[in-house]
C-alpha cells in the first residue's frame, strides 16, 4: 500500500496509451523547498520534446537516459516551483520530420498531473497520419521536380512503408487514409497513365477515395481528385507507411 501511494504522488499522472504504463508520462520528484524535478518517460525515443511552462516560456530537457524497463527518461534541465492548478503543455515528436506527434494540456493537482480534457486522450500519431498531414500541407505547391514520385518521396522521406497488397478490379480490399498508391496501367475516366504515385486522403462509403498527387493533367503541383478505384483499369500496389 505504501509503495502504491508513493507511485501516485511521484509518478502516476495521465495515460496516453491503454496498456501497462503511461506513454508518454510526466512525473514529479521532490527536490527541496517547493521545487520539483520534472521527468518525462516514453517507450519511444523522442526526437523533439517541449514543455510549455505556466509563465509561457519553454523548458528544455537533458539527453535521454534509457531505463531498465527500456523506456526513455528525459529530465527537465531545471527544477520548478510548482503550484496547484498550474497548466503545462507537453509536445512530443517521435520522428525527426514529423509534426508534433502528441500534444496535451494538463493541470497539476495534488502533486500529480491530469489531463485538462479527460474525454480526449492525446496519443502518438501513426506514421500514416504524419505522412497524410504533410501531404495535405503540400496541396497547391510544386514539390521537388514536380513529378508524382517527387511528391510522395518528399513527404515520406523516400520510405513508402510495407506493401500490403496489389489492388485491382478483381482484388479489392480496404484502403485507408495515408496509404501510398503506386498505380500502373490505370484509367480513371479523364485520368490515365502507365506509372503514377499518389496518397489516399479520404475514403468514402460509396467506395470512392480522394487522392493527393502531382503531375497529372499537366499540373506539376499537388492536387486532389476523387476517384473510384473499383472501376480502374490496371492495378496499384498499396503501401502502409
Amino acid at each position: 500500500m505504501k509503495v502504491f501511494i508513493t507511485c501516485l504522488v511521484l509518478g502516476c499522472s495521465f495515460i496516453w496509451a491503454s496498456l501497462g504504463y503511461c506513454d508518454p508520462e510526466i512525473s514529479l520528484q521532490e527536490h527541496k523547498d517547493d521545487y520539483k524535478i520534472v521527468d518525462v518517460h516514453s517507450s519511444r525515443e523522442l526526437k523533439r520534446l517541449y514543455l510549455k511552462l505556466p509563465d509561457g516560456k519553454y523548458g528544455t530537457f537533458m539527453p535521454a537516459v534509457k531505463q531498465k524497463d527500456d523506456r526513455f527518461c528525459y529530465r527537465l534541465n531545471k527544477t520548478l516551483k510548482v503550484k496547484p492548478d498550474q497548466k503545462f503543455v507537453l509536445r512530443a515528436d517521435s520522428e525527426t520530420k514529423a509534426d508534433h506527434d502528441a500534444v496535451a494540456t494538463y493541470v497539476l493537482r495534488d502533486d500529480a498531473f491530469s489531463l485538462e480534457n479527460e474525454s480526449s486522450e492525446p496519443r502518438f500519431r501513426t506514421r500514416a497520419e504524419n505522412v497524410l498531414t504533410s501531404a495535405k500541407g503540400c496541396a497547391g505547391r510544386s514539390i521537388g521536380s514536380g513529378d508524382c514520385y517527387a511528391f510522395v518521396a518528399g513527404v515520406t522521406g523516400g520510405r513508402f512503408g510495407t506493401p500490403i497488397g496489389t489492388y485491382s478490379a478483381r482484388n479489392r480490399f480496404a484502403l485507408r487514409p495515408g496509404h501510398i498508391l503506386h498505380m500502373t496501367g490505370f484509367n480513371f475516366g479523364n485520368m490515365n497513365g502507365s506509372n503514377h504515385y499518389a496518397i489516399v486522403e479520404t475514403v468514402y462509403t460509396d467506395g470512392s477515395i480522394t487522392i493527393l498527387h502531382q503531375n497529372m493533367g499537366g499540373a506539376n503541383y499537388v492536387v486532389r481528385n476523387r476517384i473510384y478505384p473499383g472501376g480502374m483499369g490496371g492495378q496499384m500496389v498499396v503501401y502502409q507507411p
